[in-house]
């Protein structure tokens, strides 16, 4: 059964939900600070070599530990990093694609201008959809990551079907802080760490997570967000933890999201999150 017929099947089944495991951003975290302050010190001249030095501590941000539990605790990995000189593959809708780095066009700024994201899969096994997913080998449990700008979030019910859309929906804020907001409301959902202000991918961010129940009638899928593409209904019993990361990308909200399903082994749960480590913000060519 592909990952398609699998979103749409036994709908009817329902089991208890199994305690989530946690995710890692302080990887992320730091990089992103680092890359941040490599920012600033180019600004004035210093030799961008210098800034890979500079420690992130030396922000001043809060940082927390979000390690997951069961899965060896907060990742030691260094963030994979792209021939500079190479022009990732463009991230596309296909089956399978080979490990690597792609990019990824996730929204567009003010001037209407692409927002533009790199993403490394060391592990094979991924599926490129709207947003990309990686299952266990029987398919039994899924996992996946959303990187994109929202246009709109379901009100009433996060179910969507392709024929009708929501039953009913909001209009997506433009703002950190009110997206954030909204985000936490999110249908049949419930707040298990509040929003808070951080730093990532050397932006400022908000992080929040929820526990979701993505239930759906036979034919529709929990929508996360339109303008995403991001849908979580795979597998019984519907329980899915989805760590929100909201980046102000240069005036732009954009959502980055790592999802599992409650019953997903630590395998899979780690799989997406080196993923979501090693994205990478493509910078904006100055303009004349």
């Amino acid at each position: 059964m592909n990952l398609d017929e699998q979103l749409r099947a036994a709908l009817n089944h329902e089991a208890g939900m199994q305690t989530p495991t946690l995710p890692d951003i302080e990887g992320l975290i730091s990089g992103g600070q680092a890359r941040r302050r490599r920012r600033s010190i180019r600004s004035i001249g210093v030799a961008a070599a210098a800034a890979v030095l500079v420690g992130a501590g030396a922000l001043g941000a809060m940082q927390f530990d979000l390690g997951d539990a069961g899965s060896g605790g907060p990742s030691n990995q260094s963030t994979p990093t792209s021939d500079p000189t190479t022009t990732p593959l463009q991230y596309s809708e296909q089956l399978r694609p080979e490990p690597g780095t792609y990019r990824k066009t996730v929204g567009s700024d003010a001037s209407g201008a692409p927002i533009e994201a790199d993403l490394t899969f060391e592990d094979p096994g991924w599926y490129f959809g709207g947003q990309p997913v990686i299952s266990t080998g029987d398919e039994s449990s899924s996992a996946g990551l959303g990187l994109f700008e929202a246009t709109a979030l379901p009100d009433r019910s996060g179910c969507w079907a392709e024929a009708t859309g929501y039953t009913a929906f909001r209009e997506a804020a433009t703002t950190l802080d009110a997206l954030g907001r909204q985000l936490a409301k999110l249908p049949s959902s419930e707040v298990v760490q509040p929003i808070t202000p951080t730093v990532a991918f050397g932006y400022d961010a908000l992080h929040l997570r929820l526990r979701i129940d993505a239930e759906c009638p036979v034919g529709e899928v929990y929508m996360v967000a339109e303008g995403g593409g991001l849908g979580i209904t795979y597998n019984a019993p519907w329980r899915i933890v989805i760590d929100f990361l909201v980046v102000d990308v240069d005036g732009t909200p954009i959502v980055v999201a790592r999802w599992h399903e409650a019953h997903a082994p630590s395998e899979l749960v780690d799989q997406a999150t080196r993923v979501r480590s090693s994205i990478t913000f493509v910078p904006r060519e100055p303009t004349n």
